[in-house]
């Protein structure tokens, strides 16, 4: 929860983020945020494009560069969730656990025994935190002939369930 009527929380995933219990909720490119009832930042700054704000008993203010939406039937909230992104884990991920340790691991994939495929996060890196991929084929989360993935979070020194390379799609 955020209490602050100027600045958001984050960045998570690229977005600030706030939420003030019975008032608003929204995302931000930025920590800058102007909290009346819900997020009135300057409109003509140059990133409103990136700007969504709720109110949380009623409609909305602002979606992007529209705002007033208040009263405006013609729009409607929706909430999508948990995209193809490293924090998303279904339920059968959250005890998987990736035992091997690194030089097991560099071993493998040096000797393309097929058993890990890694790579970058790309888009969704977070730069020194969660920048690589591994998926294990084999592992015991994952059915045969798919593999469990994992991101490595650079800060705790470990692997992290992220979901199964079939869901993923990553190659």
């Amino acid at each position: 929860m955020t209490t602050s009527h100027t600045e958001a929380t984050g960045p998570e995933f690229g977005a600030w983020r706030y939420y003030v219990d019975g008032w608003s909720v929204g995302f931000a490119p930025s920590p800058d945020i102007s909290l009346n009832s819900a997020d009135t930042w300057n409109w003509n700054s140059g990133d409103c494009q990136y700007r969504l704000s709720w109110h949380m008993n009623s409609g909305g203010w602002r979606a992007g560069c529209t705002t007033g939406l208040n009263s405006n039937n013609q729009w409607r909230k929706q909430i999508y969730s948990c995209p193809q992104t490293w924090s998303c884990r279904p339920k059968q991920a959250t005890n998987c656990l990736l035992t091997a340790s690194w030089d097991d691991i560099v071993q493998e994939l040096s000797s393309r025994s097929g058993k890990y495929i890694a790579g970058g996060m790309g888009a969704l890196m977070e730069k020194g935190a969660k920048e690589t991929w591994l998926c294990q084929y084999g592992h015991e989360c994952a059915p045969a002939g798919d593999a469990m993935c994992f991101v490595y979070n650079e800060q705790t020194m470990a692997f992290e369930a992220w979901d199964l390379l079939s869901v993923l799609q990553l190659v």
